[in-house]
């Protein structure tokens, strides 16, 4: 694929994006608000249109790029029963690895936070238990099922296309070869499995004794004292960084500081806004004698 066809391609798949994030911002997030619809029905309004139209436009890119490379004789020009079996597998292949990634998706939306309970809370020591945020980990998880998927499904479209599989092989991956596409694949598999697993591996826990903190870089705890903490705030306003305005915020968090700087946010956690994490902090500042307050985002925190 020449680097005039790859740009293009990506910048097909930018504009989706940039498509998905304001069909999220001005339709799907105000009828959440309106509707009341919960996290998981959003992440299918958003990522099934937005995978769609990414897979579509990269094929529509792969196909332009092999009608050239057959034009130019650089790969041998296939009957026409095998151009239409080759069509057939990819689409089979893309509905596939595409249906096999919402699920994962969505069955790591619901299962990894009961993973991180199972593997990491102990119930006799943890006042409090703040999983991953669960948005956080279906990409990662939905990336490594469409691969595992993609791999899976090989051997029964070896099967379908039988003597033709050479040729019709060729046509499913071209413009890269058949080892480039499955070195690509392998890469993607490992780095979607690691992803997936710091996920799993990030939590925090909150005993008698203090916060424990694991990020999703670490592979270890970070203990920090009640004694250590300096400021418990509810961040509900913001400052706009252009205009300078004061303005409220659709989404607050809470957000604690600890004496070396250390701060910990509630953003990408489980528990952003809820009941527990309200709970959370209102224990804390009772433990350590720290008031919980209302603050600025920009301006006094």
């Amino acid at each position: 694929m020449r680097l005039r066809e790859i740009a293009g391609c990506l910048i097909g798949v930018a504009l989706v994006l940039l498509a998905a994030v304001a069909w999220l911002i001005f339709i799907v997030l105000p009828l959440q608000e309106v509707l009341g619809l919960p996290e998981w029905v959003t992440l299918i309004l958003v990522v099934i249109p937005a995978s769609a139209s990414a897979q579509i436009v990269i094929m529509r890119a792969l196909e332009r790029s092999q009608a050239r490379m057959e034009a130019e004789g650089q790969i041998p020009i296939p009957t026409l029963a095998q151009q239409q079996l080759a069509v057939q597998l990819q689409y089979r292949l893309s509905a596939w690895t595409l249906a096999t990634a919402i699920l994962c998706g969505l069955l790591a939306y619901f299962i990894i936070p009961r993973i991180q309970y199972a593997m990491y809370m102990n119930p006799a020591i943890d006042h409090f238990f703040i999983p991953v945020d669960s948005l956080a980990c279906t990409i990662p998880a939905g990336l490594l099922g469409a691969v595992v998927s993609s791999f899976a499904l090989e051997r029964r479209l070896r099967q379908v296309a039988g003597e033709d599989w050479l040729v019709v092989r060729t046509l499913l991956y071209a413009p890269l070869s058949y080892r480039i596409a499955r070195t690509i694949g392998g890469f993607t598999l490992i780095l979607s499995a690691v992803l997936t697993l710091l996920c799993i591996d990030c939590y925090t826990r909150v005993t008698h004794e203090g916060f424990f903190f694991n990020r999703f870089w670490s592979l270890r705890e970070r203990f920090y004292s009640h004694d250590d903490v300096v400021d418990i705030g509810a961040i509900i306003r913001f400052k706009h960084a252009q205009t300078g305005n004061i303005k409220y915020k659709d989404d607050p968090y809470f957000m604690v500081r600890f004496r070396d700087g250390y701060e910990f946010s509630t953003v990408h956690t489980a528990h952003r806004y809820d009941p527990v994490s309200h709970q959370l902090v209102r224990w804390l500042s009772q433990r350590t004698k720290v008031p919980l307050r209302e603050a600025t985002l920009g301006v006094d925190w």
